[in-house]
């Protein structure tokens, strides 16, 4: 039929709204399909993975490796052989494994900020706030060895704070 050349050109195309629209359109006047209504299921699927890489992306973009990862993996488990999730499954281990120095966070402004604020707080006897402060750069910087001795300082200073309170 003329509206399923159109859904198989679209998906050809990778136009997969628009194939979707074109195999409802079949499924207005043939309710009982069972091969459009798979096809159709197929591209809503796929349209899915598209939005999943897409949000991948941008976690990746916005330095939640971890998230990216999670994301990059659901898609890898629909279609072991995306591309591009794999790409960007290789460039969130490459960006875990490398080890972040005070000049990489410098760069970032804002996690430069916290981890600066976390400094201040640290010499304002404000432990628990550095600490927070400090675990969300490594949220984005795991591996900063900086992050995480101060991290380890602040936690063992809050510690003692606390056992000299008790």
């Amino acid at each position: 039929s003329y509206n399923l050349e159109i859904a198989q050109n679209a998906l050809a195309k990778g136009r997969i709204a628009e194939a979707i629209e074109a195999y409802d359109r079949i499924l207005e006047l043939d309710p009982e399909n069972t091969k459009v209504r798979t096809a159709k299921q197929e591209a809503l699927a796929s349209l899915d993975l598209a939005q999943q890489l897409r949000v991948g992306i941008e976690l990746f973009n916005k330095g939640r490796l971890r998230d990216a990862e999670r994301r990059f993996r659901a898609v890898l488990e629909a279609n072991p052989n995306e591309r591009v999730a794999k790409e960007y499954l290789d460039k969130v281990r490459e960006a875990q494994e490398r080890v972040t120095s005070l000049e990489d966070l410098q760069k970032d402004k804002k996690i430069w900020q916290l981890y600066v604020d976390g400094l201040r707080a640290m010499r304002n006897r404000q432990y628990q706030r550095a600490i927070d402060l400090w675990e969300k750069v490594l949220e984005v910087y795991p591996n900063s060895p900086d992050t995480r001795n101060n991290l380890k300082q602040a936690r063992l200073r809050l510690q003692s704070e606390q056992g000299g309170q008790k």
